[in-house]
């Protein structure tokens, strides 16, 4: 067989196993990159929750001075909220 043997030997198992890996590889990819989007999601929806509770909060404090009710959110409370949905002042 001499050389030629030995390159098509190692060329049908060798070509086999790139292949293998390198469909491992897409899929790890592929997974990691599903992981990710899945991050972005839950993000966006503590974002949304944090300007929702932050849009309560202040409708909250808006109700209790215009009916008298002398009842205010902690302020410190609204301004982590804020900070956490990015919401500016």
């Amino acid at each position: 067989m001499g050389e030629h043997g030995r390159c098509s030997l190692f060329h049908g198992s060798g070509t086999k196993e790139v292949a293998q890996w390198a469909q491992l590889t897409h899929s790890a990819g592929k997974a990691l990159d599903d992981i990710v989007d899945m991050v972005r999601q839950v993000g966006q929806k503590i974002n949304e929750i944090a300007i929702a509770a932050a849009e309560q909060s202040a409708t909250t404090d808006e109700d209790s001075e215009k009916y008298g009710l002398g009842f205010q959110t902690h302020h410190g409370t609204r301004s982590r909220i804020r900070t956490i949905g990015g919401i500016s002042q």
